[in-house]
């Protein structure tokens, strides 16, 4: 029969406690071992992470099943990776703005920091214009030329223009107003003149009577109250580089127009940008926990215990879980399901927790049996034996708890649940193993 005090009948337990005293020393090498032996992986943990929210797996969704569709179909098509460059301002229509755009489209095309760019995936609403413009004025001249040949002498200058303007839109498609305007440039003309015209087109689209596709055009990357445009960048894979490097030369296009361009801002997004923003973020937050939750935990521990070593023990055992934990989130990114950034910060705080708790149990039980006169040894077997039985029972409910998550479909629940349901497991080892073997080794 089992007494509270310990007896000589044998239990899975109290044959763990047995067996970690007698090779405490090697149990604590062993764990230290493991832990350096993570340490390559773990270092990968902030590339396995990315921004899920909500996603899910499994072809039954019909959703998922369009997107393999296209993904099969169309990958050499589709890019993979699009960045938005948002340039708000006073005015976007203006000469500054127009040339921040040209600096920033330079910038990024010339780069060779940049890997997989797709040049001809790239938008924005004034390049195309140009090109317009450009050929609508080339080909209103040689109109006008043609008809000086066909018609000379016969027919005054202002006909002649009419005639070759009027040529001009119909063969285009344009309004009369907007090769009209386009003629006024000139045959040759400078950025600045081609600038203003442009500008003046996105500002009042209406008043030249611009066609349906430069209308749309508008319409999609510049905002109504001409006060924000839109630079899409479309690239056959994802980076953190390129965000770094393109946000990098959009900063410098900025700086290098002053403070009278009038352009307010230059903001990169799109979802490699989301998520290595949400991956920053959530490792400062990380950070902040993990400190927080360090000082609380050696002040409350050493409180309780009233001893300024046994909360070193419990953040020394909760820091190899916590360290040998992030192997998994690796091993299911790879094989298993994308992990969420958010992930992280939750095994972070569930370990903390149970990691402490765990701990708490089989010292309090270590310390009870060394006040009643027990050895050493003795009260490292009885604190097995007795804590182990109820920490074992509790890890094995939230084990299960989490591991059960990972037979759902949605990407962030089955990640979370694999990779938390197993740091558990590794915090559970600990508190049995490492736990006992350190309070055996220090007394």
């Amino acid at each position: 029969m089992k007494t509270p005090s310990g007896s000589t009948n044998s239990t899975p337990f109290k044959e763990l406690g047995s067996f970690v005293y007698r090779h405490r020393r090697s149990v604590i090498v062993i764990w230290v071992i493991a832990l350096v032996a993570v340490l390559p992986i773990v270092i990968n943990v902030g590339k396995s992470t990315s921004l899920q929210l909500g996603s899910a797996t499994g072809s039954q969704l019909e959703s998922v099943r369009a997107d393999n569709v296209i993904s099969s179909q169309f990958e050499k098509t589709v890019p993979n990776s699009t960045l938005l460059i948002v340039v708000t301002g006073r005015n976007v229509t203006s000469v500054a703005t127009q040339e921040l755009i040209r600096r920033i489209l330079d910038s990024v095309n010339s780069s060779k920091s940049i890997s997989g760019l797709v040049r001809n995936d790239t938008s924005d609403v004034y390049s195309p214009l140009y090109r317009t413009l450009a050929s609508v004025d080339k080909a209103v001249y040689a109109a006008l030329k043609d008809a000086n040949s066909t018609y000379h002498g016969t027919q005054s200058t202002s006909q002649l223009r009419k005639f070759a303007v009027e040529y001009v839109a119909n063969r285009t498609s344009l309004s009369v107003r907007f090769v009209n305007a386009t003629f006024n440039l000139g045959q040759t003309y400078n950025e600045s003149r081609l600038y203003e015209l442009a500008g003046g087109i996105v500002w009042n689209p209406s008043e030249f009577g611009v066609g349906p596709s430069l209308s749309t055009l508008i319409t999609s990357l510049v905002s109504s109250s001409r006060n924000l445009t839109i630079i899409s960048f479309g690239l056959n894979q994802s980076s953190n580089q390129n965000l770094i490097v393109i946000r990098t030369l959009a900063d410098s296009a900025l700086a290098s127009g002053g403070p009278t361009s009038g352009v307010q801002s230059v903001l990169v997004t799109g979802q490699d940008a989301i998520s290595y923003d949400f991956g920053n973020s959530i490792q400062a937050d990380i950070t902040v926990i993990f400190t927080a939750a360090i000082i609380l935990l050696i002040v409350a521990t050493g409180l309780f215990f009233r001893s300024v070593l046994t909360p070193f023990i419990t953040l020394g055992t909760i820091g190899v879980a916590l360290g040998i934990s992030q192997v998994f989130i690796v091993v299911v990114s790879t094989y298993v399901a994308k992990v969420d950034f958010t992930v992280p910060a939750i095994l972070l705080t569930i370990l903390i927790g149970v990691g402490t708790d765990y701990s708490v149990f089989v010292i309090a039980r270590y310390r009870e049996e060394r006040v009643k006169g027990r050895s050493v040894q003795e009260a490292v077997e009885t604190s097995v034996t007795w804590a182990g039985e109820s920490i074992a029972t509790s890890g094995a409910t939230v084990i299960i708890s989490f591991l059960s998550l990972a037979l759902t479909s949605v990407v962030l629940l089955k990640a979370m649940g694999f990779v938390v349901g197993l740091g558990v497991l590794v915090a559970l080892s600990v508190a049995l193993t490492l736990v006992p073997a350190i309070i055996g080794v220090v007394g």
